[in-house]
């Protein structure tokens, strides 16, 4: 989704979990009969990520993930999750510093 803020543009990614009958809904759930295949889901209650443009650097923007989730897992499993969410916010930068840095190109 797209808006505009007080003159900025911003763009907002939601989401959240929706049931799936071959994952178990929490790790208490000992009932592995229908062929779950021993998985063990995390619930997403309302998660996503916000980007506005900045109001003090033209061209630059603010990136802001916000989760509000169960992981349903041990705690290594759990800052593996959140680990892998700061390499995709790393990988993000890196892919708009890429687009940012390509577009200013001078052509020949």
């Amino acid at each position: 989704m797209a808006t505009t803020v007080q003159g900025r543009r911003g763009w907002v990614r939601a989401y959240t979990s929706v049931d799936v009958d071959s994952c178990r809904p929490s790790a208490n759930d000992r009932d592995d009969a229908g062929g779950r295949g021993g998985y063990v889901r995390g619930h997403h209650l309302c998660s996503g990520y916000v980007v506005m443009e900045s109001t003090t650097k033209p061209g630059f923007l603010h990136v802001r993930l916000a989760m509000q989730c169960t992981f349903h897992a041990k705690d290594a499993a759990s800052i593996k999750a959140l680990a892998a969410k700061c390499q995709h916010l790393a990988a993000l930068d890196l892919r708009l510093r890429s687009c940012r840095l390509s577009s200013n190109q001078p052509s020949n």
